[in-house]
């Protein structure tokens, strides 16, 4: 696959397809909880709704880690551009309704940082909050405390 043009470089100018190996992973050891990061903001428009329903149906050891960053790849994002969960997205976490946690990079930075990718992606950290919280709200009350949290506590064997 051709790499989009915004991505490159230092980035490859094309990528060999991994889906085969990532599938032999899952399947090496059922026991390990694999978090795939990110999800819903492909950057190639290449992992869709469609590829999550079959590998976490196929895969029970497939968790998603959901990012409600806005991305270059809206196509897959589980948010429209206007804030309201797509309808494929609220069926695919309906049905694994276990198998997602709300995820993101969280960059908090000093006051005397004044440039740089860490300052940039601080100043997304607003954005992103307000958009897990319309995302968790627009889903019923007990899908939202699983995605918001609970999942997250029994998948990583966190202590309330």
């Amino acid at each position: 696959m051709k790499a989009p043009g915004w991505l490159t470089p230092p980035n490859p100018a094309s990528f060999q397809a991994n889906l085969a190996a990532f599938e032999r992973l899952l399947a090496h050891n059922r026991n390990a909880r694999i978090v795939w990061a990110h999800a819903g903001s492909d950057m190639l428009g290449q992992w869709t709704v469609s590829l999550s329903r079959m590998l976490v149906a196929k895969h029970p050891n497939l968790f998603m880690s959901l990012r409600m960053v806005p991305g270059r790849a809206p196509q897959n994002h589980p948010l429209t551009p206007n804030d309201q969960i797509k309808p494929e997205w609220r069926q695919l976490l309906n049905d694994f309704p276990d198998r997602f946690v709300i995820g993101g990079d969280q960059f908090f930075v000093a006051d005397a940082v004044s440039a740089g990718p860490a300052k940039v992606f601080a100043q997304r950290a607003g954005i992103i909050r307000q958009r897990v919280n319309l995302f968790l709200a627009a889903l019923p009350e007990a899908l939202a405390r699983k995605i918001g949290f609970e999942n997250a506590l029994r998948i990583y064997k966190l202590k309330e």
